[in-house]
């Protein structure tokens, strides 16, 4: 059930019952409204011969409108009332709005600024009654009224895994008719033709019992044709997809709560024919890391509307220091994106050193001769725009080159090949630094069958690890070169903040937190779009960092969840 109710800021607006100064404040239904907000669109150039292309840039803000009407015994109440009202207006303020229907949740509204105006009347006033017109600028959207906190991962070196399937054999999995179950290679699959719209919908269930201190689930998977969506598992929220070298995707599901006696998996292929195919499942305590300084998760994002967000991030311990630390967030997409390129690496040096002090794992020289190069399967790449970076040291202080290609791999014939070069200054030697190289356009040809090859090298830098940045709207990329604290807080710019705001600090509850200064490099704004995000975190001070997120989930209008 719900309670109905209208708030403005502190006051009470629906129930009728009178204040502690002899008046009651009403809001009248006739003419009230909350709005709309307000579509901001840029025009594309295109070669139409007629109409324009447009694209949505932005939401601007809504504007509520509504009669309050102020009830007492004599003038002195009603004037009281009207003081009462004015103390809520002309600030940022919010309006709590209870729909009656039962079921209904709380949605708030929040005022950037807002004016009041008289309606006079003069039989009202021989009734003592005033009835004052109110105008509420707000912001664009909806929120719940309460915030949501996706809690950190557990993220470890020594996980405790439970192999469920090695799918060497059908024994123990079922699939559902028309498809077809078999297994061949390695895998168990499902197979069938569409005859609906060329898309082919498979299930692959498996029997296993729950094992509630292994609650991630790991799942290695393959389809034919390109998915809709990352297959599901049950209810479970995925929290990571990476793309794996040899075209498989690690897709982790968080079966935390959740009781059952078979895994049912689920994939929607684009395709009149093709195969979903499991060839590992397993069970864990701990979400997998690309390496012990870099991990990526998945953030479930409620709501239908884009959202600022506090993304916090710590060391596992809560004492060590995060030192350089990188932030890139990006909307989940299902292609397992993640920004680190040396597991792609195909050549370089002949002996990468083994370092466990590096965010990589590994460093080496990337000489003109022996350049750093890496292969990324086109479908991990998203089209769109990326930043090139790399953690790199100099043997020598001052200006140094880094030489840099990329090009398009389509049956190992390189095709949109560029080429060029980035010059960045090395303060000291022997100290890793930060290096953005170039902005590029990827993949540089398009084919989803392709690979992007990027190559790297220098004369005196040395290398260890290299990034692919997504650089499009709702991506964005926080670094600082030095995180002396254990606490990091990226907080997006809301109605109470016209900026960004970045904190490090020692303290979970902020007590001590303080700007970082100077050491920063960002792009973009950490804003949060449902139903789900990317977040990549690598640190060099610490090993497994934790990422969480507390956020107001967005709505067009109306928030969801029953009171």
């Amino acid at each position: 059930m719900s309670t109905h109710g209208f708030d403005l800021g502190t006051l009470d607006l629906a129930s009728g019952l009178p204040h502690g100064d002899g008046y009651t404040l009403s809001v009248l239904g006739s003419g009230a409204t909350f709005g709309q907000s307000q579509a901001v669109v840029r025009q594309i150039v295109s070669m139409l011969a007629d109409g324009d292309l447009v694209s949505y840039d932005r939401a601007g803000n809504r504007v509520a409108e509504f009669d309050v009407l102020i009830e007492g015994a004599d003038g002195a109440a009603l004037q009281a009332g009207e003081v009462a009202l004015r103390r809520e207006l002309y600030r940022p303020n919010v309006v709590t709005w209870t729909p009656p229907a039962d079921f209904s949740a709380p949605t708030v509204f929040e005022v950037v600024t807002s004016e009041m105006a008289p309606k006079f009347d003069d039989i009202d006033e021989l009734r003592t009654r005033r009835v004052f017109h109110v105008t509420l600028t707000c912001a664009p959207f909806a929120r719940s009224r309460d915030l949501v906190t996706v809690p950190a991962l557990a993220v470890g070196p020594t996980p405790t895994t439970v192999t469920v399937s090695t799918a060497d054999s059908t024994t123990g999995w079922t699939t559902v008719a028309p498809a077809t179950l078999g297994q061949t290679g390695g895998y168990v699959y499902s197979t069938q033709t569409s005859a609906f719209f060329g898309e082919g919908e498979h299930y692959l269930f498996f029997a296993a019992a729950t094992v509630p201190a292994t609650p991630y689930v790991v799942v290695e998977w393959q389809a034919t044709y390109p998915t809709l969506f990352t297959p599901t598992l049950l209810a479970a929220p995925v929290v990571q997809t990476l793309n794996l070298p040899d075209g498989w995707t690690k897709t982790v599901y968080d079966t935390t709560g959740l009781s059952y006696a078979s895994l049912t998996f689920r994939a929607v292929l684009r395709g009149t024919s093709g195969q979903y195919r499991i060839r590992d499942v397993k069970r864990t305590d701990t979400i997998p890391q690309i390496t012990a300084r870099q991990v990526a998760r998945i953030v479930s994002v409620a709501g239908t509307e884009r959202t600022p967000a506090s993304l916090a991030i710590k060391s596992a311990n809560g004492t060590s220091n995060l030192n350089m630390t990188v932030v890139h967030t990006s909307p989940e997409d299902g292609s397992g994106y993640s920004p680190p390129l040396r597991r792609w690496r195909v050549s370089g040096a002949a002996s990468p050193t083994t370092d466990a002090a590096t965010m990589s794992g590994a460093r080496e020289p990337i000489l003109p001769a022996n350049p750093f190069i890496a292969e990324i399967p086109n479908p991990a790449l998203p089209e769109g725009g990326y930043l090139l970076a790399a953690r790199m040291r100099a043997s020598v202080v001052g200006s140094a080159t880094i030489n840099w290609a990329t090009d398009t791999r389509i049956d190992g014939v390189a095709e949109g090949y560029v080429t060029d070069y980035a010059t960045t200054n090395f303060p000291s030697s022997g100290n890793w630094y930060f290096v953005p190289i170039a902005v590029l356009t990827l993949p540089s040809v398009r084919s989803y069958s392709g690979k992007v090859r990027i190559n790297l090298s220098s004369m005196t830098a040395e290398l260890d690890e290299a990034w692919l940045f997504r650089v499009d709207d709702g991506c964005a990329l926080t670094v600082l070169h030095n995180a002396v604290k254990p606490r990091l807080w990226l907080d997006s710019p809301d109605v109470a903040s016209r900026v960004p705001r970045i904190w490090i600090g020692n303290d979970a509850g902020r007590v001590d937190a303080s700007h970082p200064g100077a050491n920063l490099y960002t792009h973009g704004n950490h804003t949060f779009t449902p139903d789900a995000m990317a977040v990549f975190v690598g640190t060099s001070g610490t090993e497994n960092p934790e990422a969480s997120l507390t956020y107001f989930p967005r709505w067009h209008s109306n928030a969801a969840g029953a009171e």
